[in-house]
This record gives C-alpha cells, structure tokens and sequence, in this order.
C-alpha cells in the first residue's frame, strides 16, 4: 500500500463517493486515470488504485477498489522488466481492428496528489484510436485570381418602381401687383351687433392740483367826499365779501390767506384849484394802489383834470394783479400832489368809487 493510500485510508473507509455526475457517458476520460477517494467515476471507466487497474462497474460507485463490489480487478501492475535484445525484423501491421463506439465522458476529477513513480509496466495493447479532434481554424484567405472576361450583356430589366416625389422648388419672385380694380359697389349695411360687455373699470387717475377757492371782495363808494389831501386814502366803505380771505374796515383790505389777486378799481374826482391860479399839470389826478403804511406801491392810475369846476369830473380806472402773504394790507392812496374830491352821478342812485379783489391764485 502506498504512501497516498495510507495517509487516505481512514476517510476512504465506508466511502460514499457522493455522486454528482450526469450523464456520465459523455465525460468519463477513455484512459486509466489514479482512483482517487471522493471523485465521481462511471461505469466502464479504469481506475488504477495500489498498483492494479480495475473496472468500475456502476455509474459514481463507493467504496474502494480491491473491497467493494462496485470495481472489478483487471490486472495486477508488476514491475517493468529488462529491454530484451533488438529482435527480428518488425512484422507486418495487422489490419485495423472496427473502431468501437465512442464512451460516454465522464466528469474530468480533481487532480489526486503525484504517486511515487512506479516501475514501467509493460507496454499494453494500442488503444482504440480516438475520436476524430475538432475542425482546425480556416486558413488565412488566399490572393484574388484574374479578372475574368466581361459576360454578354444580359436582358433589360423590368422598369422599377416610380421615385418617391422630390422636394418643393423654392417660391418664386412675387410678380408686379396688377392695377387696382374699380371699386365695387357698397353693400347693404348689415345689422347692428350685440353690445359688448362692459369693459372693466379704468384705474383711478392722479389727483389734480387743487383748484383756486376765488374768494372775492367788493365795496363801493356812492357819496360825495370832499377834501381827500394828498397821500390820504380814498374812503369806499359799502363792502360785500365772498369766501374768507378779506376782512376790510372801510377803506382798507387785509387778506389772510397768501396768494394771487386780482385788483380792480374805478374812481370818479375833480381837483380842488383855481383856473387863474394853477397850470393844467397840476389839475392831473394820480390813485396809486398800496398797502396800509405806503411802503409797497404795487400798480398806479390816472387821469388829466377836466377843469376845477364841478362839472370838470375825471374818470380814473385801473387793476393789478399782485401776489400777497397772509396779513398784507391794500388802499387807495391820493399822489396827486394836491387835494381831491369824490363826485357821485346819477340821482335815485348814485355812484362814485368802487373797488374788486379776487384771489386768482
């Protein structure tokens, strides 16, 4: 027993071989192979196992050659024996046995440890040959032979199928626009259509400046005045107001809110001289419109004398517009350089003086 079976023995003992193969015929190898404890083998298969062979009987058998009935020995393995001298001439090849049908394969085992190389046995019988080996790979192709002769012509061909419809020519200029053609006649006016519905309202603008209030003063004089000196105020006391931008006294207007005014006024008046005492220039009348103290002049009027006498009346009229602060003060003023009379006309009414403010702005 060799030094493999004896280190093995007491696993291979009872072995089982549990077997795995399938279809064992197509892969069992044709050629004794070592028994190995564990591997799959099938039947007809050789096995070499403590220098014998022998024939497994059954497909993945137990046990172990030489005690289980699963094998049957073949052969005993003696040593190999001397070279014998050259013999006599070789004899003729006998004639070649029927090839026997091809084993089935069985599964290739895991590889058994090396053995101790035995003795060289006696060279057996020449096996079956073998199955025949795969096709070789193709060989490389070989060079393109000559060209040969051009063939005849061979028959027209039945005319094929309508080509599919090639693309769209691009568009081509725009030729002239013709004349115009003669107006037709108007149609009938066709009904009136519904209402829309109302479109939705409008944001609501800006607010616009503030308008102006116009408040406005008005004071008349219907009286006669003698003896208004040089630099007094003309007195017009009937007074009517509208709005609250004025308080007036009677002969003086305080505004109260600041702004644009407009001033209008109309004086009737005869200068107090003598014909033989006083040249023309001086019989000239001079209204100046100014505040209460005579330090702001803001428009002057006048008018030449129509004599000293009482019928000699002069028509003075003038108006400004002035800008004014809250407080500011307006009169008129005598810059006659000499002494003036308020004549009245008419006779169930009468009239002399008046004088209109309105805030313009």
């Amino acid at each position: 027993m060799d030094d493999f079976l004896r280190r093995n023995m007491s696993r291979c003992q009872g072995c089982n071989n549990s077997c795995g193969c399938k279809n064992c015929s197509q892969n069992c190898p044709a050629f004794p192979v070592p028994f190995v404890c564990g591997n799959d083998y099938c039947a007809g298969q050789l096995v070499v196992f403590n220098g014998s062979l022998f024939l497994v009987n059954v497909n993945c058998p137990r046990g172990i050659p030489g005690e289980s009935d699963d094998f049957t020995p073949i052969a005993t393995l003696g040593p190999t024996g001397p070279t014998g001298p050259a013999g006599g001439p070789t004899g003729a090849t006998g004639a070649t046995g029927a090839t026997g049908a091809t084993g089935a394969t069985g599964p290739t085992g895991a590889t058994g440890a090396t053995g101790a190389t035995g003795a060289t046995g006696a060279t057996g019988a020449t096996g079956a040959t073998g199955a025949t080996g795969a096709t070789g790979a193709t060989g490389a192709t070989g060079a393109t032979g000559a060209t040969g002769a051009t063939g005849a012509t061979g028959a027209t061909g039945a005319t094929g199928a309508t080509g599919a419809t090639g693309a769209t020519g691009a568009t081509g200029a725009t030729g002239a626009t013709g004349a115009t053609g003669a107006t037709g006649a108007t149609g009938p006016t066709g009904p009136t259509g519904p209402t829309g519905a109302t479109g939705a309202t409008g944001a609501t603008g800006a607010t616009g400046p503030t308008g102006v209030d116009n408040d406005a003063l008005y004071s008349e004089n219907r009286s006669n005045v003698g003896n208004i000196h040089n630099t007094e105020v003309i007195p017009i006391p009937l007074v009517r107001t509208i709005g609250n931008s004025f308080t007036y006294d009677g002969s003086k207007a305080t505004v109260s809110e600041a702004g644009t005014y407009l001033v209008v006024w109309t004086v009737l008046l005869r200068s107090n001289c003598k014909d033989s005492d006083h040249g023309r220039e001086q019989n000239d009348i001079i209204i100046a419109l100014e505040n209460d103290y005579g330090s702001i002049q803001y428009a002057v009027s006048g008018n030449m004398a129509e004599g000293c006498s009482r019928c000699g009346i002069s028509h003075v009229a003038g108006h400004a517009a002035v800008a004014l602060n809250a407080g500011d003060t307006l009169v008129l003023r005598n810059r006659s350089d000499n002494t003036i009379h308020l004549t009245n006309v008419g006779q169930s009414v009468t009239y002399s003086a008046s004088l209109s403010i309105v805030k313009i702005g």
